[in-house]
């Protein structure tokens, strides 16, 4: 294995290759988060990421079976310091991941219908966290 590290436009890039494997991980993190938001756009970085994913099903057709018909598997998490978007996929299909990820950058092309859709799914999923959190420490 060797580990590589290169610059790219002030962007560092981290490369770990092992030629036993037979699959590949790529990985986008983004300074972002709770950390670097206030009162007035809490919960923006999570909105961002549920709208990737919307964006990302409208450019590919029936975007989960697509990945799942090339053994893709595609995630997003969102941390108090950043997000993070990761790719798991066999290695021939590194060219298609690729197009994936650099698709992240695209454009937002969401209708406002769709854009309060995923506002709404942010809500619900505050709210279950905080039932979860509230039922456990009832339970202490």
């Amino acid at each position: 294995m060797r580990e590589q590290l290169c610059s790219v436009s002030g962007i560092d890039l981290f490369s770990l290759v092992n030629p036993n494997l037979k699959s590949f991980c790529l990985s986008l993190y983004a300074r972002a988060g709770s950390l670097f938001e206030d009162a007035d756009n809490n919960g923006i970085t999570h909105l961002f990421e549920h709208i990737v994913f919307r964006n990302l099903k409208r450019k590919y057709k029936n975007f989960y079976d697509l990945l799942a018909l090339h053994g893709i598997h595609l995630q997003g998490c969102t941390y108090k310091e950043f997000i993070r978007f990761t790719i798991n996929a066999p290695y021939y299909e590194f060219d298609f991941a690729v197009d994936i990820l650099c698709s992240l950058f695209d454009e937002i092309e969401l209708n406002s219908c769709e854009f309060n859709n995923e506002k709404k799914r942010i809500k619900a999923e505050e709210i279950e966290e905080t039932f979860k959190y509230l039922t456990k420490e009832s339970e202490r």
